[in-house]
Formats: C-alpha cells, structure tokens, sequence
C-alpha cells in the first residue's frame, strides 16, 4: 500500500495519515512533527491529521530540521536557512551557505552546502554558518552516534569521523557493495 501511516500503540495496528508515496524527509521535536512530500511542501501533525504548513521556498528542494521549538528549512538550490517559531505559520530568513540540514549537537546546527561537498556548523541559531572539516567526496546523509559523526558517500560506503569533521576515515569494512545509500 501506498501512503504515509501512523501507529499509536506501538505498532500493533497502522492507519493511514497521507496518500504520499514519497515522504523523503520526517522530523519531530518541540515544534511538532513535519514532514516534506518530494521535498517541496511541508506538512504538520496534529490530532485531525496532516495539515498543510506554508514553506519559505515554494517548489524549491529544502531539508528539515527541528531543534528546541524551532523548526529550520534549508533551500537546497539558494542554499539559504529560514527559521519559523510558529510550527511553519511564519518564516525569518537566516543565514546563506547551506542547502542541507543534518542534526544538532551541544547546541550548534549542523548543515552542509547544497552540492554536498561542505559540512558547516552554526552557533547562533542558524545567523552565520562556518566550514567545519573537509569531505572525500559529495556527502550524502549526515547523522551523528554517540559523538561519532556517520556520512554516507555518494559514490557508495560510509565514512565516520571522531572530530567533528576534521578528518574522515572509511567505515565501510564489512558492508555489501553498493551500501551506504541511506543512513
């Protein structure tokens, strides 16, 4: 079946919530819970269901990401951030640099460039972005373990960095050709 599902008991039985058959981006926090359909309309739970939440970059690409009672978008393509305190109601334009959003850690946001090829860090909520460390190859899905920092290649395999991105080594030993693909 197609569609986006929701189970409240714990996966004992499912109902469907959305008639999507491309749900590519899925974020909860304080905020709420979003969602993005191929990445170009932004979604919101609530207790009637999904209802529509207006989006700063109308069909443009952009990643989530909720952090505290904020919910963050990127454009992938200006590569610019917009921030929004009012579950997606209102946006205020952020900081330029970043077209990718990837998690938080201690308080900083961590994002990369549209193309993949920079990881970049925010202290200020989103205001100004830094480079943090340099990739061996365009970046795909960027998630974070424990301290230790997991990206996916786009030419396949997976790398892992203890330094917050200053230096990456492989961790694809042991992994299926073709792995990787998603984190």
């Amino acid at each position: 079946p197609e569609g986006l599902f929701v189970s409240t008991n714990d996966g004992a039985s499912w109902v469907k919530t959305a008639n999507t058959t491309s749900a590519v981006g899925l974020v909860d926090g304080d905020a709420g819970v979003f969602l993005t359909d191929f990445s170009t309309a932004i979604y919101r739970w609530t207790s009637s269901g999904w209802v529509a939440a207006t989006s700063p970059v109308d069909g443009e690409s952009f990643d989530l990401l909720v952090a505290g009672d904020t919910l963050y978008v990127a454009s992938t393509w200006s590569e610019v951030v917009y921030a929004s305190t009012d579950k997606g109601a209102t946006w205020t334009e952020m900081g330029e640099g970043v077209g990718r959003l990837h998690f938080v850690e201690d308080g900083a946001l961590y994002g990369g460039d549209g193309f993949g090829y920079a990881i970049r860090r925010s202290d200020d909520g989103g205001a100004t972005w830094t480079q943090t460390g340099n990739l061996t190859d365009q970046q795909g899905e960027l998630l974070t373990v424990d301290g230790t920092w997991y990206i996916k290649r786009q030419t396949n395999g997976v790398e892992m960095s203890t330094d917050q991105g200053a230096t990456w080594t492989d961790a694809s030993d042991g992994l299926p050709p073709g792995s990787g693909r998603q984190l």
